[in-house]
């Protein structure tokens, strides 16, 4: 299993220091457990709801070593940007169609957040033969044991600074 990712000679592993670049990684909500448990790395900060699930796996990013950010867009949502927003924050982990989907859809916070703090944004796909899924909005995936999994990263993506509200729809498509 390969680790180390550079796309067009910039480094996009989670695993890397956030002082070189930091990036708001991007993933489905369905797809967290794999990449929490691969990428720990205290320089990361994760954005987890505040509803049972998400602080079942606030719990397991905590024990990793990430620092968790609690919020979402019906509980905490304005507080948890602010918190984000702040320099110094590192790589930033969030799902884009979470807490509460439509599943595999991205909402517009990823692309204000990445207009506000300047990061580039790495979308993450995670492959998985053959999982278990929950019966939950987006079908949580739990690999099998010993089954294959992979994680792929897609290339940067800057979203311009400051955008309004109006503005973020077609970066929201591109995302």
């Amino acid at each position: 299993m390969r680790f180390g990712c550079v796309l067009e000679n910039v480094p996009v592993d989670p695993l890397q220091p956030p002082e070189r670049e930091p990036f708001i990684y991007a993933l489905w909500h369905e797809n967290f457990l794999i990449p929490i448990i691969r990428f720990a790395n205290p320089g990361v900060s994760a954005l987890v709801s505040r509803h049972a699930d998400g602080q079942l796996l606030g719990t397991l990013i905590h024990t990793t070593g990430m620092r968790v950010v609690h919020g979402s867009t019906s509980r905490g949502g304005v507080a948890a940007v602010r918190e984000l927003l702040r320099p110094g924050t590192g790589h930033l982990a969030v799902t884009p169609d979470g807490p509460r989907g439509p599943r595999r859809v991205v909402q517009p916070g990823v692309v204000y957040l990445a207009s506000r703090t300047g990061l580039r944004i790495v979308p993450i796909g995670v492959g998985h033969r053959n999982p278990w899924r929950m019966n939950s909005w987006d079908s949580f995936a739990v690999p099998r044991p010993l089954s294959r999994v992979r994680c792929l990263f897609g290339r940067p993506l800057s979203i311009p600074p400051s955008l309004s509200a109006d503005d973020l729809t077609p970066h929201v498509r591109r995302v």
